[in-house]
């Protein structure tokens, strides 16, 4: 996939670490053709800096290549995380893409996909480690120990059983969705000459018409 002045990439081992300066997010991606790009980085490296979501990556040691924000062709997911931490892409914008999503439901949605570090199929472990993840991620944060929210409330993390099997369509492999989850979505037609890239580039080509179509829009 090309890469622009927008998109950071890196080289990096990804997976479950000994090291627990490895345990983080390695690179961010956001949509360049898209506005707003410097929010929506924003929101990747809030998640990033997030004291719940670091000690969760700590603990479990899970290593991410790369956070990236999932493009708007993948209108029927949230999220997914491909080769358990090569890369995890986060539903950030609203349909309408004239905004974006609540923080903490897509944060919510990273827990889930963190929970494919090490369960491919959404099975009942998988399930538990998710709903460790969501408690995990509020009660591992000690910045919000003692601190209230609006109307004196406690922030709370809700576990959505419902939304969390509409999130993805479970983990993804090279050759696409692995068994347990949804149907992988039909996805738009792509140029022939994208037919002979390597197995696992669909979404790394549809990104790349969609900017190309975009940029002769400009």
């Amino acid at each position: 996939m090309a890469t622009s002045s927008s998109v950071t990439r890196t080289s990096h081992r990804v997976g479950t670490l000994d090291s627990l300066d490895q345990c983080t997010f390695h690179a961010f991606e956001v949509l360049p053709s898209l506005p707003q790009k410097d929010k929506a980085m924003a929101v990747l490296r809030k998640l990033a800096k997030d004291e719940g979501v670091r000690q969760i990556m700590q603990k479990h040691k899970y290593s991410v290549g790369i956070l990236r924000e999932l493009h708007p062709f993948e209108q029927t997911i949230l999220g997914y995380n491909r080769n358990r931490g090569q890369v995890i892409a986060l539903r950030l914008r609203t349909d309408d893409l004239e905004g974006f999503r609540d923080y903490l439901s897509v944060r919510q949605v990273l827990m889930h996909e963190l929970a494919h570090m090490v369960w491919d199929e959404h099975d009942e472990r998988f399930h538990e480690l998710n709903r460790t993840h969501c408690k995990e991620v509020v009660e591992l944060d000690w910045t919000r120990r003692g601190n209230t929210l609006a109307g004196n409330r406690r922030q709370v993390e809700v576990y959505d059983p419902e939304v969390e099997m509409q999130v993805d369509g479970g983990s993804l492999k090279p050759q696409g969705f692995v068994l347990g989850g949804k149907k992988a979505p039909e996805m738009p037609s792509m140029p022939s000459s994208a037919e002979s890239d390597p197995a696992g580039a669909r979404r790394d080509l549809l990104y790349r018409a969609y900017e190309k179509r975009n940029n002769k829009e400009l």
